[in-house]
């Protein structure tokens, strides 16, 4: 028998050979060249610096309930919000969105305040 990773296999069936038994040999390391591990490293930088924040504003200390703010959708755009309450998760919020075309509103559960940034209402 030969343990493979999660069970055993027979090294014969009906007295026929099925598996033949050989020695390991050692793996040689490959070695990179130096130009491929530095465009890999710049794509590593590069995917890092897309996750950051497209708009960094440090987060105020808190927001009041129905205070005008700014939310920031994943997708980085920015739409106006109303502040519905505060969220039992430190430093988050439930909001209220309200979209640009004055008819849209929808709530956004736990949104975390660096998501939010303070504005006032636009008059129309």
């Amino acid at each position: 028998w030969v343990r493979t990773s999660d069970s055993y296999l027979p090294m014969e069936v009906n007295g026929v050979p099925v598996l033949l038994a050989r020695d390991r040999h050692a793996s040689k390391s490959i070695q990179l060249p130096m130009a491929f591990v530095r465009a890999a490293e710049d794509q590593r930088q590069k995917a890092i610096q897309a996750m950051q924040p497209k708009d960094p504003t440090p987060a105020p200390l808190s927001y009041e309930v129905g205070e005008w703010v700014q939310f920031r959708t994943k997708a980085g755009d920015w739409y106006p919000a109303q502040v519905a309450a505060p969220s039992q998760l430190p430093n988050t919020y439930h909001v209220v969105v309200r979209l640009d075309d004055g008819y849209t509103v929808y709530p956004v559960s736990q949104v975390h305040a660096s998501r939010l940034k303070k504005t006032t209402p636009e008059k129309h």
